[in-house]
Formats: C-alpha cells, sequence, structure tokens
C-alpha cells in the first residue's frame, strides 16, 4: 500500500497519498515507516515547489506525532533493534519538519559531541542532518572536522550526507567545495556530498550552477565514461520540478557532449517536466487539502 503511494506521489491523483498515509499514523514498524519517509520525501521535495510548503511540513508533524511520542532520543533496555533503526529516521523527518524540541536537543547533543562526550552512532544521522539544516557556517565547519578526523568510512558518509542539508546558501557553497577541491572526500563518495547539497529548493540550484561550471573538471577527473558522472547528473537534477530547467539542461549537456550522460539527461528531463505537470494538476487541490489539516 505505501508503495502505491510512493507511486501516486510521482503520477497521479496527489489526493490519495495524503490521505493514505495519515491511516498509517498509529503504525510503529520499521519497514511501514521507512516507506512512509521515502515517500515523504518525494513529497516534500515537490512541494518546495509551491508557496504552502510550510502546511506541508505542519502535515508531516501530525503524521509523526504518535510515533514521536513513543521513541524518545536514547536507546531503553533490551529495545528492539528494529525501534533504534527507526529512531533516526522520526527525530530526522520530525526535525526537519520544524520541531523545536528536537531541532534544540540535536544541537545540545552535536555540541557535548564535538566537545569529546560522544552520541550514540545509531542516532548520529539524525544530530547531523538537524544541526546542519538549520546551522550557519560554523555548523558546517564542525561538520568538516569531524569528518576529516573520522576513521572509518561508515561516519564519513554519515558526515558528507548530512553536510549539504542546510537552508543557508552560503553553507551548501561551502560544502561543495569541500567535496571538490582538494583531496578532502574520495572521489567515489563525492556524489554523496553532492546529493546532500541538492536535497533542498535552494540547494539544488546551487548545485546546478556549480555542475555548469565545473563539468569539464568532473569529467577530466572521472573520465568520459565513468559511471559517477550518471550518479551526478540523477541525484543533482531529477528533484527540480520546475519545466523552466529543461530549457536549461538540455542544451547546456547537448554542448557538453558527454555521451556516458545522454540517457540519464534524458530521463531527468522526463522526470522534471513530469513533476512540473503534477503540480500543474494537482497543486491547487493540494493546498486546499493541507488547508483543512
Amino acid at each position: 500500500m505505501i508503495r502505491l503511494t510512493h507511486k501516486y506521489s510521482n503520477n497521479n491523483d496527489l489526493n490519495l497519498p495524503f490521505s493514505l498515509l495519515l491511516s498509517y499514523k498509529d503504525e510503529d514498524n520499521f519497514t511501514v515507516w521507512k516507506s512512509i519517509a521515502s515517500t515523504i520525501g518525494n513529497l516534500s521535495s515537490l512541494l518546495e515547489y509551491t508557496d504552502y510548503f510550510d502546511q506541508f511540513k505542519k502535515y508531516r508533524l501530525n503524521l509523526c506525532s504518535s510515533i514521536q511520542n513513543r521513541i524518545d532520543w536514547d536507546a531503553t533496555t533490551n529495545e528492539n533493534p528494529l525501534v533504534a533503526m527507526l529512531r533516526p529516521i522520526i527525530l530526522t523527518l520530525v526535525g526537519k519538519s520544524g520541531d523545536q524540541a528536537i531541532i534544540d536537543e540535536a544541537e545540545k547533543r552535536f555540541q557535548q559531541h564535538i566537545n569529546g562526550n560522544l552520541i550514540d552512532p545509531n542516532i548520529r544521522p539524525a544530530v547531523y542532518v538537524v544541526v546542519s539544516h538549520y546551522g550557519d557556517e560554523n555548523t558546517q565547519e564542525e561538520l568538516q572536522k569531524l569528518y576529516k578526523t573520522a576513521d572509518i568510512n561508515e561516519e564519513k558518509v554519515r558526515l558528507l550526507t548530512a553536510m549539504g542539508q542546510s537552508l543557508n546558501p552560503a553553507s551548501i557553497e561551502k560544502t561543495l567545495q569541500f567535496v571538490f577541491e582538494g583531496d578532502n572526500v574520495r572521489m567515489q563518495d563525492a556524489y554523496i556530498g553532492f546529493a546532500g547539497c541538492a536535497s533542498s529548493r535552494v540547494g539544488r540550484d546551487i548545485v546546478w550552477k556549480f555542475l555548469q561550471k565545473n563539468w569539464t573538471k568532473l569529467v577530466e577527473r572521472f573520465g568520459e565514461s565513468s559511471v559517477f558522472l550518471i550518479y551526478f547528473v540523477e541525484s543533482c537534477l531529477s528533484n527540480f520540478a520546475d519545466e523552466k530547467l529543461v530549457s536549461e539542461i538540455e542544451p547546456f549537456f547537448h554542448s557538453a557532449n558527454t555521451s556516458t550522460v545522454t540517457l540519464a539527461v534524458k530521463q531527468v528531463i522526463e522526470t522534471i517536466q513530469m513533476r512540473s505537470n503534477v503540480l500543474k494538476r494537482d497543486s491547487k487541490a493540494i493546498e486546499e487539502y493541507l488547508s483543512q489539516q
């Protein structure tokens, strides 16, 4: 059923997934919430291109209110391992939806972490993403320091994923520079940092400009036949929902003449057009639905 919701969030009547998701409000199953979070992520990247995105964030908080009350920051004795896996999903979703208590607690724990009182690895993804989302350039610098000193790749990926998920344009640009310049980040992990930066509307625009400016360098660094070029295109451009971008993306890659990404660019353009059409068709109905919640 959740897969059906995800399908509808892409190309069908969007009234169905909103009401259907709320029917799972009292669910506590990890697998179900993992699917819900995926669908919410898809809807979020779409509704960022409306002027009622704040209403959708309130809807997200309502959706998570029941499960949030049952999952605290810290693990309990003999806790089900699936609950430990569910915790960062819920904390991240609620934090990015604007719950001030979650934001404050994430910031407190992050400060404790950088001062040597290390936090549970299971909740680090949530803490890193939330503090990055609302933090300033100093926050990004602290995340970069942690990245440089991390001794396992799993921790580096957590940090790299979170770094770019800021709402601060200057922080996003600094993250792109950190990922792209020098040898801070392994080549095969660079697209992860770019994808994090492209996880918001403001970040997507910045990443697209960065790709245009540095595409030749990317091709030189990875090689014209590298699959990583495809990853950059797909992860950085697929979530646009403004059809005007097609008139920029299409001629740019035609001129760049990088055959490896030809199919990926075509698919990205089709996705953007589809997402734009969904908004044209359903945006008014979605706004009316959210205003009644």
